[in-house]
Parts: structure tokens; C-alpha cells; sequence
């Protein structure tokens, strides 16, 4: 589960209300589990009495979520692998422009975008997963 919110008390008041949910059904918040990414400065989150640790960064689903930008190292890394691996595919003369088109939208695409709706993107960012699909163009 991620909660999200613009103020430490908008995030101490989610915080209560999942707590009371997972006590409605018979469920406990584990905080040695748990993460929050928060700014600098701010305190740490409590659940079920105990400190949530306080990070820079953590994956959620495959996604880095957090501060520094490594969610674009990663895109950068998985293209770079698939575009290895479907390399020959990609570079042989013989298979038609049209089935190395389908390959880059069905494998390469995906890859490199998966999370983008949730991370949001920069121009960093774009310009990482430009150069990953001009790698698998040419």
C-alpha cells in the first residue's frame, strides 16, 4: 500500500485511518516493513507505535519511488538489456520494417515506460528513454 499526501499531518491522518482499517479486519501494520519518503527536516511517521524509517528511496511494484532519480537509471538499464538481447532481430536486413516496429512498440516501449504514470517524467528522463529507442532504431 502507498499513501501519498502534501502535509505531514495529511500523512499521519492516513496513517491512523489505514491503521483503523487494518484493526476492523484483523489485520496489524508490521512499521519494520514500512517506508516514507519525506523531506528534509520532517520527522518520521508512527504505526502502531512505532517509527516508520524515514528513506531516500525505495522500490514499490519495480519502481524506484523517492528523491534521487533512480527509476531513469533503470529504464536506461532494462532497454540497454532488451535491445542487447533483440539485438539481431533489430539489425537484420531481412526482417521486414514493419515486424521491427511491432518488436520496439510490443517490447522495447513497455519496458522503458513501465511506471512512467506514477513517477511522472523529466527532461532527464525523456531524453534517457529517447536515446535507448534511437539505440534500438539504428
Amino acid at each position: 500500500v502507498v499513501l501519498l499526501s502534501e502535509t505531514r499531518e495529511d500523512r499521519q491522518k492516513l496513517l491512523s485511518e489505514m491503521e483503523n482499517w487494518t484493526s476492523v479486519w484483523g489485520m496489524q501494520i508490521n512499521a519494520k516493513k514500512c517506508a516514507a519518503v519525506l523531506g528534509e527536516g520532517e520527522s518520521g511517521l508512527r504505526a502502531c507505535g512505532e517509527e516508520i524509517q524515514n528513506v531516500s528511496a525505495f522500490k514499490y511494484l519495480g519502481i524506484w519511488i523517492g528523491e534521487r532519480e533512480l527509476d531513469v537509471k533503470t529504464e536506461r538499464r532494462g532497454g540497454d538489456m532488451i535491445i542487447r538481447e533483440l539485438g539481431r532481430t533489430l539489425r537484420n536486413p531481412h526482417v521486414p520494417l514493419k515486424h521491427k516496429s511491432l518488436v520496439i512498440k510490443g517490447l522495447i516501449l513497455p519496458r522503458i515506460m513501465y511506471g512512467t504514470e506514477i513517477t511522472g517524467t523529466t527532461i532527464r528522463a525523456t531524453k534517457e528513454k529517447q536515446r535507448v529507442l534511437n539505440r534500438a532504431l539504428s
